[in-house]
């Protein structure tokens, strides 16, 4: 699980005051027997004009050297206020076209109370523009909102290579390497390893 910083807060400020007035619908769970069991909050149903924050995630430098994201499902732009929760749940392993390794949770807002995204029991409340990653299988959820409107979008990433530990050694690698940049033998070197093991590991 890893924070990054993606826009300046007054960017996702912006933003957020850009959807307070959109159409917004009723939150759907993953099937409709748990929508209202499980998960009340609202969702955006129009997302025009907000394809580039899909973007600007998936081109993240840091994001990219972290997970070597290869598709990104389309955001969800999602609104709780009062009473409004997400109980414990896993994500689902694929969603439309695109394999669920990641999930990426990014805040727009911080004026509420409550609203704290809970992953493996550790609670998250990232600032405007701050993302947070972190394993699609890790068990998470949202507390119930006592105070304010918390708006957050939320996408799914499918990395180029499946294997969580196999992910993280090429990325440990990556960055243990950029220690001998000065040192020309030693990088080349290192960098024709790094290179096999991404041509072992990345998936078409």
């Amino acid at each position: 699980m890893k924070m990054y910083d993606l826009f300046k807060r007054h960017e996702a400020v912006a933003i957020s005051e850009n959807l307070r007035d959109a159409a917004w619908g009723v939150g759907k769970a993953r099937t409709k027997e748990l929508t209202g069991t499980i998960k009340k909050n609202s969702e955006l149903l129009e997302y025009r004009g907000l394809q580039n924050i899909g973007k600007t995630i998936g081109s993240h430098p840091q994001i990219q050297l972290d997970h070597i994201p290869f598709k990104l499902h389309p955001p969800k732009f999602s609104s709780y206020k009062q009473g409004d929760y997400y109980q414990s749940h896993t994500d689902a392993p694929w969603m439309g076209v695109t394999r669920t390794d990641l999930s990426c949770t990014l805040w727009l807002t911080e004026d509420y109370e409550g609203g704290f995204l809970r992953v493996d029991g550790e609670e998250i409340k990232g600032k405007p523009g701050q993302c947070v990653v972190y394993d699609c299988g890790s068990p998470h959820e949202v507390t119930p909102v006592t105070a304010g409107e918390r708006i957050c979008v939320v996408t799914w990433i499918q990395s180029r290579i499946r294997d969580s530990h196999k992910r993280q050694l090429v990325s440990d690698f990556r960055k243990f390497l950029a220690n001998f940049e000065d040192n020309q033998k030693l990088f080349v070197a290192g960098g024709q390893i790094h290179s096999a093991l991404l041509r072992m590991w990345i998936e078409d």
